[in-house]
């Protein structure tokens, strides 16, 4: 049996990244959005979002592609994948209004979603 490497990198950041986003939104409820000011509590609670919703894309995909289901359409699959990615790529970006260590979880999060979304995304 053979096991690709971006299936295993993909399975790794489909399990991993809800965590870190489920950490890093706890830390930010209990440290960091008493520190800071409002809009900055938004942007990083909208970085979380995104993280969320790409997430919830390629894992859609992912499952889809499991089971057999997957629509055999190559735009949609396209479509899909660069829109997950996009999202990712702003939760970077937008994870600068986190501070401390749920801003670390918070990118950590995008940047394994972006790596493990590639290989979802394509498959």
């Amino acid at each position: 049996m053979s096991v690709d490497i971006a299936s295993i990198v993909a399975i790794i950041g489909l399990v991993v990244v809800p965590v870190l986003v489920a950490l890093a939104f706890r830390g930010w409820l209990r440290e960091v959005r008493l520190k800071v000011f409002r809009w900055r509590n938004g942007i990083g609670l909208a970085a979380l979002v995104l993280s969320s919703l790409a997430w919830l894309w390629c894992a859609q995909w992912w499952v889809l592609t499991l089971i057999g289901h997957a629509p055999s359409d190559p735009i949609y699959q396209l479509n899909l994948s660069v829109v997950a990615e996009i999202c990712a790529m702003l939760s970077v970006v937008l994870a600068i209004g986190l501070k401390g260590t749920p801003r670390l979880q918070a990118v950590a999060a995008a940047v394994l979603l972006l790596i493990a979304c590639g290989p979802v995304g394509y498959v």
